[in-house]
């Protein structure tokens, strides 16, 4: 059995909240409040969410996989405010907003972003967006003010040639994720000119927790057959469970009961591989309505994790490879003079899951990289120097030099 990645996408980032359950302990869920039109965005961006996991659980088969669908999603909405054509078509396919403008889809982001923050005063739920552009060049003020007033993005022209811009973006990062995602980029490309940026940071408390007093070590038993030891929690209380044929679903409240971790267990003869692929917004439907408060033993692996990816390929793979493709992207609302791509979509999250409850964060950057030639770095050889003649495939250095003064023979 494959290492915790059952718990996939946490309730909380599948935005599951959205439809009042059953309360189980007395638990006062507060719904929140949606359109029918925006319900039907809930559904749709899921199946993003079901997608995307589905891709990288198929390209990630045997190490732990934890990802925030609900941050991409974010770090793209920003980014498509800035698309035109065949790009912001193929970029609204792949967020599951196909047909619907962008008024809607920001709005929709917007108030959903505002009412996950302030749900449940027991569990922390923290979202943060910025966009960081070179200081020389020009930003579409209608993209910034949108993202300010929809996304409540920081905006910063920033220096990308200076020593200290890498620590900048990444210090920001390490603040909105209270430390637990230190950084997300190394380094600043010379043609790359933007990077719009989403933090998420969730901490919350089980509404019934494990006794650490109960926690023990215990067998552990893998896909490949191997066994390994964990730390295992337990406890006998009432959730909600339901099983088909391929899984049985045991949700997890934490806080009032808006947030959920929901365990996907595979049956006896099944596999992760089988959950995942079979999981889109049909089933998920199908196990919020099949849930039934069931007294059980839950048993229940202590852990944590990490995960880093560059979401390119799956992204494409999913309908949006104009964006990534520099002969055709159009993100003429972020620059009218055209020229633009997104280079790179970098995702790193982060969880761990104790007695106490869960902490997990999550971070999307979407880099925005101009195909105009910038203008070139001087490098004035004005004065002595030393130079080497080498092998490349080896290294071996063949020659070395130092001119004193060119004239001389």
């Amino acid at each position: 059995m494959k290492s915790i990645c059952l718990l996939f996408l946490l309730s909380a980032f599948m935005i599951s909240c959205a439809k009042e359950k059953t309360p189980i302990n007395n638990m006062q869920i507060q719904p929140i409040a949606l359109t029918a039109a925006q319900k039907a965005l809930v559904q749709s961006n899921n199946q993003f969410a079901f997608t995307l996991f589905n891709k990288a659980g198929t390209q990630e088969t045997n190490d732990n996989l934890f990802i925030s669908p609900f941050s991409v999603s974010v770090a793209l909405s920003m980014t498509l405010n800035g698309a035109g054509g065949s790009t912001k078509t193929g970029m609204g396919n792949t967020l599951g907003f196909s047909g619907q403008d962008l008024i809607a889809i920001n709005d929709y982001n917007k108030l959903l972003s505002n009412q996950l923050q302030h749900i449940d005063n027991a569990v922390t739920f923290n979202i943060a967006n910025s966009i960081w552009y070179r200081n020389t060049f020009s930003v579409s003020s209608s993209f910034i003010t949108t993202n300010k007033t929809y996304y409540n993005a920081e905006v910063s022209a920033l220096d990308f040639t200076s020593p200290s811009a890498v620590n900048t973006i990444n210090n920001w990062v390490s603040a909105k994720t209270n430390n637990a995602i230190p950084n997300i980029i190394t380094i600043i490309p010379s043609n790359m000119v933007m990077y719009l940026i989403n933090a998420i940071y969730f901490k919350g408390s089980w509404s019934n927790k494990f006794d650490a007093a109960k926690t023990s070590d215990q067998n552990f038993y893998k896909e490949d057959q191997t066994v390994v030891q964990c730390k295992m929690m337990t406890q006998n209380t009432t959730f909600p469970v339901y099983t088909n044929d391929t899984y049985t679903a045991v949700e997890l409240p934490y806080g009032q009961g808006n947030f959920l971790m929901t365990i996907l267990l595979p049956n006896t003869g099944k596999t992760t591989a089988d959950v995942i692929t079979n999981f889109n917004a049909e089933n998920w439907n199908a196990i919020n309505d099949g849930l039934v408060p069931t007294s059980i033993q839950i048993n229940f692996p202590r852990f944590k994790t990490s995960y880093e990816t560059t979401l390119n390929s799956l992204l494409s793979s999913m309908g949006m490879a104009d964006a990534f493709n520099s002969n055709i992207a159009d993100f003429t609302g972020i620059n009218a003079q055209g020229g633009l791509y997104i280079s790179e979509v970098k995702h790193k999250t982060m969880v761990e899951v104790n007695e106490e409850g869960t902490v997990a964060a999550a971070v999307t950057s979407v880099g925005i990289t101009i195909t105009a030639i910038m203008e070139p770095r001087i490098i004035n050889v004005n004065k002595p120097f030393v130079f080497v003649i080498s092998e490349k495939s080896t290294g071996a250095i063949l020659f070395t030099g130092r001119i004193m003064d060119p004239t001389k023979e």
